[in-house]
C-alpha cells in the first residue's frame, strides 16, 4: 500500500517519525528546510534502518539461488561455502556478500532484495514499499493536528 495523505495513521506516523526521530535519522539537523527533511525520509543512504529489505530478507535459500562464482580465482569461494554452512540467520552477512560477489549474482540479489528508503520501512504495515513523499505529503504530515 502506498502513502495515504487522507490515512491518519500515516500522517501521524510520519509526523511523528520526525519530531521524535526515534531511529536517529538526524531530522533535528534540518528542522523547518523541508528539502532536507524530504531527502532523509526519500534517499535510500539515508534509513539508519538499512538492514530493512522489501522482498525477502537476505539468508541461505538466497544465498543459494543467487551465487554464481566470479571465476576459477575466486578468492571468497571459502567464505561463501562457510556462510552456506552457518546455522540461524545469515542476514548480517549480506553486505559483505554484496562487496565481494559478482555482477551476476548481485543482479540476482538486487531482483529478490531491495533495500528501503525510510518512509518505506516507516510503520512499512502502513505506508509501504515504492513510496516517496512529495512536498504537499509532508507539510500535510507536519500540519495534522490529530492524534
Amino acid at each position: 500500500m502506498a502513502f495515504d495523505i487522507n490515512n491518519p495513521a500515516h500522517l501521524i506516523a510520519v509526523r511523528d517519525a520526525e519530531a521524535n526521530d526515534p531511529d536517529s535519522v538526524g531530522f533535528a539537523a534540518v528542522r523547518g528546510d523541508d528539502k532536507k527533511t524530504l531527502k532523509l525520509f526519500n534517499e535510500i543512504e539515508n534509513n539508519p534502518l538499512g538492514g530493512t529489505l522489501t522482498g525477502q530478507v537476505f539468508n541461505h535459500q538466497i544465498l543459494m539461488e543467487t551465487w554464481i562464482p566470479k571465476g576459477a580465482l575466486n578468492e571468497f569461494i571459502p567464505w561463501i561455502e562457510a556462510l552456506t554452512r552457518e546455522q540461524g540467520d545469515i542476514s548480517q552477512y549480506e553486505a559483505k556478500y554484496r562487496a565481494n560477489c559478482g555482477s551476476a549474482s548481485l543482479a540476482a540479489l538486487d531482483a529478490v532484495v531491495v533495500p528501503l528508503n525510510y518512509v518505506e520501512n516507516l510503520e512499512s504495515k502502513l505506508i509501504g514499499y515504492q513510496t516517496t513523499l512529495s512536498v504537499d505529503d509532508w507539510t500535510t504530515c507536519r500540519d495534522y493536528t490529530g492524534v
